[in-house]
């Protein structure tokens, strides 16, 4: 993870192996045993093929490490995080080739699916599928686009909302009521986003491709339905409806508690780069202009305008004035920075433009571009460092001042820098003399608005979201004395040893916990190795079938 940029670097943590439990390591192995049963036929081809390329253990939780040497061979890495991570985040760790595994595990409860992240959907889910090289190339580029869509403060109360609801569905102490009110808050927080932002469109490109993807004769690709028993067997089934993919995948939103209506269904992993490059298309960062900065003032976060100069700004759009449906003046409020090719210009940054930042845009009367303008050429024009210099925009606006410093990279233009300066559009006055130095940032239109700030690092936007880290549980004694029955089967189960007689001792100690049904199942299937059974057995049986009654989610797919 050397090349990796510092600020994502603080996301990653340590996978601590010896976290997890034997009940986790037997869970692991449930979800593998079963899921793999079917996927070997209902998948597609580079599943099966990648379980072993990528290190995907069946029998325990496999180690994040080793996936890591496996994903190299195809140009990628594992990164261990600790549950939820900013979208912003996580695409731009995608977008390097590194994929954020989460070092959780769900618990029993959850078996078959839980809207946190877990290795089981991150590992299982994801990373068989990367051996496949046109998809693993979609996945890539699909982060590079991510991560320069607009995110609106409406998407981050969204993703703060999906976070605080995983959480706790996957906390043992949490409440209904808790859990409900969670529930709320998410209903509250997608209704909130009437019209389909940037973001959500993305999120659903990824939800019916990456997600819950199927392609070809119906083969399951989607991570989503890969680590799920239950939803990977009824998404093939006819009630569930199966649309041809395209763009239109984003016309259609997802919940994500409730089973999917409908899958796309893409003819090849090719489609659906062509699916993207459409998506594509229809962002600000392709399209600029008055539409890209209407998209940035409605967000209301930290975004950046880029001009046909090549340099960027970065702020919080306030306002913008427009002649001819073009751009001719932008307010940026809050700290603002700017920045070329993604480098914050030496002193641009927040400390010279703590409060905001506005400047003219467009051709300048008897000049055009002054962008592209050399030093004799600018001399001709009366543009000297030192000298009273006064710029009249083809759209009215006036810039007059004294020019302090002029400002250069790649041969280019791209801020003037002023004293004594007073900036005016008609009547209204834009900068005052008295507001201390005005830089103008030379640009005839605006040809990009993206996502976040142009340099994310030098503007601090990375310390605005914070890894949260999961607290490690705590297991009262009866759950470790149950632990210790999961770790004599994790031992059988794994190859050791093992005798009828001690099959039935453990079933003894095991009446001390009526609802491990998991625990009798594992037995179950020990017993089945060595074609044993019995009236014990079919009492075991039968225990395990009334016990898993009270998990519907999961009994239809427990076969004993």
């Amino acid at each position: 993870m050397g090349k990796l940029p510092n600020h994502l670097k603080r996301y990653l943590v340590k996978q601590n192996y010896k976290r997890y439990t034997p009940e986790d390591h037997a869970v692991w192995r449930f979800i593998m045993r079963e899921l793999t049963s079917f996927l070997n036929e209902n998948a597609h081809p580079a599943y099966k093929r990648g379980l072993k390329k990528t290190g995907i253990t069946l029998n325990k939780i496999p180690s994040i490490g080793y996936i890591d040497r496996c994903l190299k061979k195809f140009g990628w890495r594992a990164g261990c995080v600790s549950g939820f991570i900013p979208p912003a985040a996580f695409m731009e760790l995608q977008s390097h080739g590194v994929l954020p595994i989460a070092t959780e595990m769900r618990r029993v409860e959850n078996l078959d699916y839980t809207p946190a992240p877990d290795i089981v959907h991150e590992a299982a889910g994801h990373a068989p599928m990367l051996s496949n090289k046109t998809y693993s190339r979609y996945l890539r580029r699909y982060a590079e686009v991510a991560r320069k869509a607009i995110i609106t403060k409406k998407d981050l109360e969204q993703y703060e909302a999906v976070r605080e609801l995983s959480d706790l569905k996957e906390n043992p102490s949490a409440t209904k009521d808790s859990v409900d009110n969670a529930y709320q808050r998410l209903r509250a927080a997608n209704e909130a986003i009437a019209e389909p932002t940037e973001a959500v469109l993305l999120s659903r490109m990824a939800w019916w491709t990456t997600e819950y993807g199927l392609v070809g004769d119906n083969k399951i690709f989607g991570a989503g339905l890969l680590s799920s028993v239950g939803e990977s067997q009824n998404c093939l089934k006819p009630h569930v409806r199966k649309i041809p993919f395209s763009i239109d995948c984003t016309n259609f939103p997802y919940d994500i508690t409730d089973p999917q209506p409908q899958l796309f269904v893409t003819k090849n992993f090719k489609e659906l780069e062509s699916g993207l490059r459409d998506l594509e298309n229809m962002l600000s960062y392709k399209i600029g202009g008055i539409s890209g900065l209407k998209r940035m003032k409605d967000a209301e976060t930290v975004n950046t305008i880029e001009l046909s100069s090549g340099v960027q700004i970065s702020g919080v759009l306030s306002k913008f004035y427009e002649l001819d449906n073009k751009p001719i003046y932008v307010q940026l409020s809050g700290p603002c920075q700017l920045a070329y090719s993604g480098k914050e210009i030496v002193g641009q940054g927040k400390r010279q433009h703590p409060q905001g930042f506005g400047t003219a845009i467009g051709p300048i009367k008897n000049i055009g571009d002054i962008s592209r303008l050399g030093t004799r050429a600018l001399k001709e024009k009366g543009i000297v460092a030192g000298k009273p210099v006064r710029l009249m925009y083809e759209s009215g606006v006036i810039v007059e001042g004294k020019l302090k410093k002029i400002t250069k990279r790649s041969g280019r233009i791209l801020v003037l820098s002023f004293t004594d300066c007073n900036v005016q559009w008609i009547n209204e006055k834009l900068f005052l003399r008295e507001w201390g130095t005005y830089d103008l940032a030379i640009g005839t239109s605006v040809t990009s608005v993206f996502g976040g700030a142009a340099d994310r690092k030098a503007y601090g936007q990375a310390d605005d979201f914070v890894a949260k880290k999961l607290p490690a549980p705590k297991y009262s004694s009866a759950e470790n004395k149950l632990f210790k029955l999961y770790d004599q089967v994790n031992k059988w189960a794994g190859g050791g040893e093992y005798t009828e007689n001690q099959l039935k001792d453990l079933l003894k100690k095991a009446e001390e916990f009526p609802d491990a049904w998991l625990l009798r199942f594992e037995i179950l299937q020990l017993s089945s190795k060595r074609k044993w059974n019995g009236p014990l057995y079919e009492s075991v049986r039968t225990n395990v079938r009334e016990t898993i009654k009270k998990y519907p989610d999961v009994a239809p797919y427990v076969r004993i």
